[in-house]
């Protein structure tokens, strides 16, 4: 789900999972909050949804993250690193 709101370009509120560092950077393109913490959530919701600027920063920034991870490039890339690591 979060790739795809990534490709969208929405901000993502997330919290610590694994892969998701890749994809977030807190305060650039969403932000990753610790589980449980109900007070740093509601913030990043009121912030998101009272910035209009910041939410389009946030926006063409995940957008961006997205797009190039899953360029041809990108994963030609990564199956050419498998390749090699299993030759």
């Amino acid at each position: 789900v979060i790739m795809e709101a990534a490709l969208a370009g929405v901000p993502v509120i997330t919290t610590q999972v694994s892969g998701i560092q890749g994809i977030v950077e807190c305060g650039v393109s969403g932000y990753v909050i610790q589980q449980g913490d109900e007070k740093a959530f509601i913030e990043a919701v009121k912030t998101l949804s009272s910035d209009s600027v910041l939410r389009e920063h946030m926006s063409k920034a995940i957008r961006e993250k997205a797009q190039n991870m899953l360029s041809i490039e990108s994963m030609l890339k990564s199956q050419k690193a498998v390749y090699d690591y299993l030759i």
